[in-house]
């Protein structure tokens, strides 16, 4: 993207800003009109599309723009199309995870019967935030190495196809 280290920070900003952004309006359709199994559903095969669309656009017009490592001439800039398609793809992924992050937590506490006497007074609640916490941190603590090393042997388009795979993954264990 040829961006230098303040334009790219500002760039990731705004793209956290708008996850954290999304996870309002997520928030607002699953109390007032989805409901949150398919508000869950409806984000999170946004989000699969999104890194669909980042994988193709890193691999047909990010990865090497025209002239790249040839030795002769300097690296040209990514098309305008390819730069459309790159911030139209992680906006995709921003509201995708965003909308379906702050009900997932609520989904999962759903699932307690209040009125099972082998639920009352056994922090069975408690037990669940814990768990889904420790599960979040775990999956983060993966992600974030595997990601990194494709990053630093320059495989950046197979990260994308990574991450896209286990939100699918994800997709489709939650739908059956």
């Amino acid at each position: 993207m040829e961006q230098g280290n303040a334009d790219a920070a500002n760039t990731v900003s705004k793209w956290t800003g708008t996850v954290y952004l999304c996870s309002l309006l997520g928030a607002f359709l699953s109390d007032s009109y989805w409901g949150r199994y398919l508000t869950c559903m409806i984000f999170q095969v946004i989000l699969v599309m999104g890194l669909v669309l980042l994988s193709l656009t890193s691999w047909l017009f990010l990865v090497k723009p025209a002239g790249c490592g040839d030795g002769e001439k300097h690296c040209m800039s990514a098309s305008s199309t390819g730069t459309m398609m790159f911030y139209l793809s992680i906006y995709m992924v921003a509201l995708g995870y965003g909308g379906h992050q702050p009900t997932l937590a609520t989904l999962g506490v759903d699932q307690f019967d209040e009125s099972d006497k082998k639920y009352k007074g056994k922090g069975a609640k408690g037990a669940f935030f814990a768990y889904f916490y420790v599960a979040l941190n775990v999956g983060s603590l993966f992600s974030n190495t595997i990601l990194v090393y494709y990053e630093d042997i320059g495989h950046w388009t197979t990260g994308f196809w990574v991450s896209m795979g286990t939100a699918l993954v994800g997709l489709l264990s939650y739908l059956c």
